[in-house]
């Protein structure tokens, strides 16, 4: 299965997140006049690249659904088989396990490259916290309520189709599954080897 690369377009997206973030934070402790002015612009700016991110989105979203609906279930499927059925080839189980090997670290990346986006867009929240309300005029509240009302309420990163936004929990969340998933196939081989085979008997008239 071919993984779609998304570094590129993460690369931009979480490089101009940073540098708004870094300029916000540097306006926070200027004059209230270039504090609304870099307020108003960088509310733009973050417009601008979240729409960026949106149209990246639409692109990528087919890929990510078929990358992730495809490795993790043949994943989970090449463990089950080689725990269960208990693979004596060394051949095989060398195989099978660079085949999950590999699988994991494609689906790494994806979620770690779109879980930076998500992190960078979210790093303006706790700059704009910090502004005091006193410092800013009656259009400079007005343009902070926005911002803050639009961040903390809208999931900026890349998403799949609508059902999550990939973001850092999202790793642990996947991978946690993936990790359940090993516990409940470890439990069950242990009970099935606990249990004692029937032996043949014959019965006493």
């Amino acid at each position: 299965m071919k993984t779609i690369r998304i570094e590129p377009q993460q690369n931009v997206a979480r490089a101009e997140f940073q540098l708004l973030s870094s300029r916000m934070e540097k306006s926070i402790k200027g004059i209230t006049a270039e504090l609304e002015t870099s307020l108003e612009f960088v509310y733009h700016k973050h417009e601008a690249v979240c729409g960026l991110v949106d149209s990246a989105n639409e692109c990528f979203k087919p890929y990510l659904v078929l990358t992730l609906a495809g490795y993790i279930p043949v994943s989970c499927l090449v463990l089950y088989a080689l725990i269960i059925e208990d693979i004596t080839s060394i051949d095989a189980a060398i195989l099978s396990c660079l085949m999950i090997l590999s699988s994991m670290i494609a689906i790494f990346v994806i979620l770690f490259a779109g879980g930076l986006v998500s992190s960078k867009a979210d790093e303006m929240t706790g700059h704009l916290w910090k502004i005091k309300p006193a410092a800013l005029s009656e259009r400079g509240l007005q343009a902070l309520s926005i911002f803050v009302t639009k961040l903390c309420h809208q999931s900026t990163g890349f998403s799949v189709y609508g059902l999550f936004t990939i973001n850092m929990p999202a790793i642990i969340t996947i991978f946690g599954s993936i990790l359940a998933y090993f516990v409940v196939i470890i439990q069950f081989k242990s009970a099935e080897s606990s249990v004692c085979p029937v032996n043949n008997c014959t019965m006493l008239p």
